[in-house]
């Protein structure tokens, strides 16, 4: 059983914090990047697997964020959803490599395309679950103190994003079959991420109010309107899309490095726990700053790592240089992780930001698919370095105008929808 602290706050504290050290070890093993770039060549994906993989993941995350806000008006707590939200999402792990194995022993393009499947219903679960999870850290904790809690929630996500690094290169790099590595390493993923619900039950929610639901082509409709009534919002939104390019690099880097430079497949495994260790630092750095740190301002630092490590992935050619580029994709990730609901937050107005959330964070699960779906459309016309230098441009024009448009001052008198 569960120890309970007497402090609410820490009690609060412990419960979102807690489950990210098996959630990270989790999504290092199997998801992060350049992880997929190994499991591709498990499963004898073309070129096209990458940029699908991407596509599937972002469109059925932001496809789900849309229903979240709907389906949680509903209640007057959050704290069961999240929980069971924590369950679901972690056992989808396993059909990703269940339906690879069950429709072609992952070979071929039926396997692929099972994976492809399976990836899209752990999406679909995860972009459910991420506008509440986030709207209940923000029902718990002050709005000074957000970017702070975050940067403890992903730092300690990080911490096991390092330790699921180096296990995923040593499995890797094992003599097992290969069929049995990467059953292994879903099959652990799947496990600890439920095991990482259950602290979610210390937590000590204030009673929010429950309001009926209305029909959902109403509530997609206030989605929408909600961006004509918050004008800074809607102008961070999209302002933000540019940043968003980095993602692209997220999703190829490891391709260029295992597929064109020729590292080998364990070493995907490396440069993830190289990237959580920057994530982590990162993440205490956001941890200590905490309300001093305007969200913004870490946003446009995010989008300049990403640029960087556009330009360095051009001429990477060395495992010490793809560890440079792990590192600035790792600062650009974690600067969207702490800062990016933060930043919609300030900007949403009073009230539950749920709706405000789901709408940004689909939006920008949109621009995650479709941008690195599209540099892997170019990439076999143009070649990687052209794709990675437009990604340059696009985030340091990113940075400059999250700086120069894009308001610091939180919303007031604008309840959200």
């Amino acid at each position: 059983m569960l120890m309970r602290p007497r402090s609410p706050l820490l009690r609060n504290l412990l419960a979102v914090t807690l489950p990210e050290f098996v959630w990270g070890f989790g999504s290092a093993l199997t998801i992060e990047s350049p992880i997929p770039a190994a499991f591709r060549g498990y499963l004898c994906g073309g070129e096209w697997f990458l940029g699908a993989w991407t596509l599937v993941g972002a469109l059925a995350s932001a496809a789900a964020m849309l229903l979240t806000s709907w389906f949680v008006q509903g209640l007057a707590r959050k704290r069961a959803f999240v929980v069971v939200g924590h369950l679901v999402t972690g056992a989808l792990y396993l059909p990703v490599i269940l339906l690879a194995r069950a429709l072609g022993d992952g070979e071929g393009e039926t396997s692929q395309l099972g994976a492809l499947v399976g990836y899209g219903l752990f999406a679909l679960s995860l972009g459910f679950l991420m506008p509440a999870w986030m709207a209940l850290i923000g029902a718990l904790f002050p709005e000074g103190q957000r970017a702070r809690v975050l940067g403890l929630v992903f730092a300690c996500n990080r911490i096991g994003g390092v330790l699921g690094g180096l296990a995923a290169g040593s499995v890797l790099c094992s003599t097992w079959d290969p069929h049995d590595q990467w059953t292994w390493l879903w099959g652990v993923a799947a496990g600890m991420a439920m095991l990482g619900a259950l602290p979610f039950l210390l937590v000590v929610e204030p009673a929010g109010r429950a309001v009926p639901r209305p029909s959902l082509r109403t509530h997609l409709g206030g989605l929408l309107g909600s961006l004509r009534r918050l004008p800074d919002l809607r102008r961070f939104v999209a302002v933000d899309l540019l940043g968003i390019a980095g993602f692209v690099v997220l999703a190829y880097y490891g391709d260029m490095a295992l597929d064109v430079r020729g590292l080998p497949p364990e070493s995907a495994g490396g440069l993830t726990a190289v990237s959580a260790g920057a994530q982590l630092a990162g993440a205490l750095l956001v941890a200590v700053a905490g309300a001093w740190l305007r969200p913004r301002r870490a946003l446009a630092a995010g989008a300049l790592a990403a640029t960087g490590a556009a330009l360095l992935t051009c001429v990477a050619s060395t495992p010490v240089a793809f560890s440079g580029v792990a590192v600035l994709t790792g600062l650009f990730l974690v600067s969207r992780q702490t800062c990016h609901g933060p930043q919609v937050m300030r900007l949403a107005g009073p009230g539950d930001p749920t709706a405000s959330l789901a709408l940004a964070m689909a939006v920008g699960s949109l621009g995650q698919a479709l941008l690195p779906f599209a540099a892997g459309v170019l990439r076999p016309v143009t070649g990687f370095p052209p794709v990675f230098l437009a990604v340059a441009v696009l985030t340091l024009l990113g940075a400059l105008l999250l700086l120069i448009r894009v308001g610091d001052t939180p919303s007031a008198g604008v309840p959200s929808p």
